[in-house]
Formats: C-alpha cells, structure tokens, sequence
C-alpha cells in the first residue's frame, strides 16, 4: 500500500459520516458527522470535513452494491442489532474511494471489499501520544465519537479533526495542530449554544459530525440524539429533529419519532452522483436524494462480517 496513503488513511479511520448535497433543501439537511468543527471560535470553519464513512463504502462499487452484499430490507424495521461502529467515513484518494471505519478500539480500511489494514487506535502514534486522544489508554479501549476532515474549502484535505472524551482535537497529517492536547467541545461557542445544550460540563459529545462544501460555501453539519444542526461559520442555518425529515422519518426513524439517533452519516460519490448513508440501530441506509436505494443489517456486508472483521465475533 502506498505509504502516503497509509499515514493518511490509518489515523483518519475514524470518520463519520457525511451527507449528501446534490437534492439539498430544506427537507434535505447537509448533516455533517458529530464531529467538533473547527476548533475554534472564528468566523470561518476550518477544522475537519467529514469524509467520513458512509454505509457500504465500496468505493468502486455501484451504489446498489454499496456497502450491502445482501440489498435488501429483508428484516425490515430499525430493531438495533449485534454490529455497530463508532465512526465510519468514505475518503476519496488518488481517484478512488477508500471506507475507514472504528469499532472496538480499532480501525479498519477497506478498498472495496478488500481489507488493507486493521490495527488498534492506540498503535496510532499520534493518538497514542500524550497529546493524542487515546493518551493512557490500553489496548482497545480508545474510543472516538466522530472524525472528519476539511473540505476543499474549509482548508487542506490533511486537517482531521477527532471528538472523543467531550474534547476535540486537530492534526495536520501525523502533526497536532491548536489546540494541542485537546479542548473541551463546549468551549467552541456555536456548540455551547448549540448540540452542547443539557450536556454535562466536560462531556459533550455528539452522534455525527461533517464538513460539506455546498454552492460555493462551506458549511458544517452534526446530529444529537433526535436533532440535527447547520451552520454556517458560527451561523446556524438551520435546526430540527431528525424524524421532520421526510426520508429519514420513513427510514432510520421509523418506529423512533421521539427518540431518533444516527450512529455515523456519509457521502460516497459514485458515476457523478452522491448518495447519503446513514447508519443507525445497527443498519444501513443508502439514499439517492430522498429515495431509499438500499438497506440492510451491517453483518449482511462480506466484509464486515468476515473473520477479523467489524462484525465478526
């Protein structure tokens, strides 16, 4: 494998999902992945894009074979099921798409259905620092909440910014960039007014985060249990619970009005279209705009459910 694509891909396996611009409107929110935005309190957004981490994430694929090696709702119904990830993000490099996902402690990467590489987060120098989030952590207890890398027009595709432990932090490649060591996620102002409402002091975390470039703009998208957030700079854009949204309510929600949650939200460019992937309860959900191309239980993936695998026992 590429070296250069190893030191970029192992430390950024752990992405969150991002959404999809091309119907983008008012019922179609550009939900960025839980994780923490720039880092900081300036006007523009410059810390982390989502890449990552969509539903099937076959990067060559076609968006029917998309992740699922089963495509079909055969169990229909969102009743959570035994295989979950934490952070999951769809990163496009040299003209292909690689899927880099986190569970367990670990991180896999993936080239379609064929795995490259699956280590423990804590054998990540830069996490593993004492500067790292993974800092004093034993072997596959590390845990990160969202992970995303800037947009082209939010700064250089290298910047990747991690939430775990309420904090975020920023590297540039293997280098820690402000604020070094990490910082509370509160004390970046939108946030604190925002998805850090009624979240202890210290502990606020959220369910996806993501950086998207949308018209010529940059925008950052992140969701909180049943809500979702927009912003713009340190705008929100917009703000309402994810089941008001029609696709999701009839997908991912279904079944949980009140009490909606997506574990990771991704966007995977296929043949000049992007499709939105949501993961939640266990499952997958691609759309096509606001139409359902595919969804299954994440263990009907090969890859996933293969020996050494996320889902395998």
């Amino acid at each position: 494998m590429n070296v250069s694509l190893r030191a970029w891909l192992a430390p950024i396996t752990v992405l969150a999902g991002v959404v999809a611009c091309s119907s983008y409107s008012a019922d179609r929110p550009a939900e960025v992945p839980t994780d923490a935005g720039t880092g900081s309190d300036s006007s523009t957004v410059d810390g982390g894009t989502p890449p990552p981490s969509d539903a099937g994430g076959a990067a060559d694929a076609a968006p029917s074979d998309s992740g699922a090696d089963g495509g079909t709702n055969s169990d229909g119904g969102t009743v959570p099921t035994g295989c979950s990830f934490d952070t999951r993000v769809i990163v496009p490099f040299n003209g292909k798409n690689y899927e880099s996902l986190t569970a367990k402690g670990k991180y896999w990467i993936f080239d379609g259905d064929t795995l490259i590489e699956s280590k423990d987060l804590t054998t990540v120098a830069r996490y593993a620092a004492p500067t790292g989030p993974c800092a004093g952590k034993a072997a596959g207890t590390c845990r990160f909440d969202n992970v995303a890398f800037s947009s082209p027009l939010q700064g250089s595709p290298l910047v990747e910014t991690i939430t775990a432990y309420g904090k975020y932090w920023r590297f540039d490649g293997e280098t820690p960039i402000a604020p070094v060591g990490g910082a509370l996620v509160e004390s970046v102002g939108r946030y604190a007014a925002g998805p850090c409402v009624g979240q202890a002091a210290g502990a606020c975390r959220f369910d996806t985060g993501v950086f998207v470039d949308f018209q010529g703009l940059p925008y950052e998208s992140m969701s909180v249990g049943n809500r979702y957030w927009i912003f713009q700079g340190n705008t929100v854009i917009t703000s309402e619970p994810l089941s008001n949204v029609a696709r999701y309510a009839a997908g991912p929600c279904a079944g949980h009005a009140a009490d909606c949650a997506f574990e990771n939200k991704l966007d995977a460019l296929f043949n000049g279209k992007t499709y939105e992937t949501i993961d939640a309860y266990g499952r997958y959900w691609i759309f096509d705009g606001d139409t359902v191309v595919e969804t299954n239980r994440h263990e009907s993936v090969a890859r996933y459910a293969a020996a050494g695998g996320p889902c395998a026992p």
